[in-house]
C-alpha cells in the first residue's frame, strides 16, 4: 500500500534518509521525512528500521561482505557505497544516539515531532576529534616560527627576578 502511494518502497526512505544524515543535508532529510510520513510509515516503524538499516551498514563497513545480512547483493553494494566514507566510529555514534532517542520515541505521544528533532539531532552531530588530534594541535599552536626571531623573544617570558632582585 505504501509502495503504491509513495511509487517506491520503505528501504528506500532508508537509503535516503541515511544520506542525508551522513551528508549532513537537514532539507532533504526533511524532504525524505516527510514523504514517508504521507506515504503513511509509522514513525516508529520507521526509526526501527533506520535501526536496524544502521546496524547492518556497521556490519557492512567493519566486515566489508557480509553474506549473512539478509539483502540482496545489489542492495549491500549500495550500502558498501553509502558508507565508503564513513567511519565506524561514526556509524557507530549515529546508531547509538538512534537508540538512545528510540526510548523517548516509543513512549511519545508526538512520535512524528520526536523523529524529526531526533533526526535533525543525527544529521548535524559534530564528530569527535580524538586525543591525539587535539594534542598535535595543541602542539602546533605552541611552536613559534624561527623565521621571526623578534616574534619568538617577544613571546618568550622574561625569567622572573629572584628575591625581588633583577
Amino acid at each position: 500500500a505504501i509502495e503504491e502511494f509513495v511509487g517506491s518502497s520503505p528501504r528506500r526512505f532508508l537509503f535516503q534518509i541515511t544520506a542525508a544524515i551522513l551528508g549532513k543535508n537537514g532539507a532533504p532529510l526533511m524532504g525524505e521525512i516527510r514523504q514517508a510520513e504521507q506515504g503513511g510509515l509509522d514513525p516508529k516503524r520507521l526509526a526501527t528500521g533506520l535501526l536496524e538499516f544502521l546496524h547492518d551498514l556497521l556490519v557492512i563497513r567493519l566486515c566489508g561482505d557480509a553474506p549473512y545480512l539478509d539483502r540482496p547483493t545489489d542492495e549491500v553494494e549500495r550500502m558498501k557505497k553509502l558508507v565508503a566514507d564513513v567511519s565506524a566510529t561514526s556509524l557507530d555514534r549515529i546508531f547509538v544516539m538512534l537508540q538512545h532517542g528510540m526510548t523517548d520515541l516509543m513512549r511519545s505521544a508526538t512520535p512524528q515531532i520526536l523523529l524529526d528533532v531526533l533526526l535533525l539531532r543525527l544529521c548535524h552531530y559534530e564528530e569527535l576529534q580524538s586525543i591525539e588530534s587535539i594534542l598535535k594541535q595543541m602542539d602546533s599552536s605552541r611552536s613559534i616560527p624561527q623565521a621571526q626571531p623578534e616574534l619568538s623573544r617577544a613571546l618568550t617570558p622574561n625569567p622572573s627576578p629572584v628575591n625581588g632582585r633583577g
